[in-house]
């Protein structure tokens, strides 16, 4: 590919489409690293002795939400909300074999 002999039409297409391309990678890293935070936040113990995964799974089996006031006032909800979806998807990609 020879761009000195391209046209300026020619050189904005593959410009646009770089730009497309990095914005892509921005979005994945940033999601990447969003995804890591989450689980090493899950590693944390919400109560000393036990672990975050642990008291979500209490939650759950009290039929605590991400919504119910008391997890909302300890700050818990979003961690709460991505063990629930995490915990969905693996369900589901067992069930479905993939």
């Amino acid at each position: 590919m020879n761009i000195q002999e391209m046209s300026n039409r020619e050189l904005e297409d593959i410009k646009a489409k770089i730009d497309v391309e990095l914005q892509d990678r921005e979005y994945r890293v940033k999601d990447i690293l969003s995804k890591e935070k989450r689980m090493w936040r899950m590693e944390e113990q919400i109560m000393e002795g036990y672990t975050n995964k642990e008291i979500f799974e209490d939650a759950l089996t009290m039929g605590l939400t991400p919504d119910d006031p008391d997890v909302i006032a300890g700050g818990y909800s979003e961690d709460f909300a991505d063990y629930i979806a995490q915990k969905e998807r693996k369900e589901s990609m067992r069930t479905t074999g993939a």
